[in-house]
């Protein structure tokens, strides 16, 4: 999965593609959901974009 997401990452970052690992693990998600959660409680800002889906 760590080739394709390498080869694919120029094409996909801009694209919301379900069932594609684009960011790869993520040690700090915890803290970035709660930062998501404390600034934009209603998921209004980008939903679902970024690493975990936040």
């Amino acid at each position: 999965m760590a080739r394709l997401r390498e080869r694919a990452r120029a094409h996909v970052l801009a694209a919301p593609y379900d069932g594609l690992d684009r960011w790869g693990r993520v040690s700090g998600l915890p803290l970035m959901r709660r930062v998501k959660e404390r600034f934009d409680p209603g998921r209004r800002m980008s939903p679902g974009r970024f690493v975990g889906g936040i």
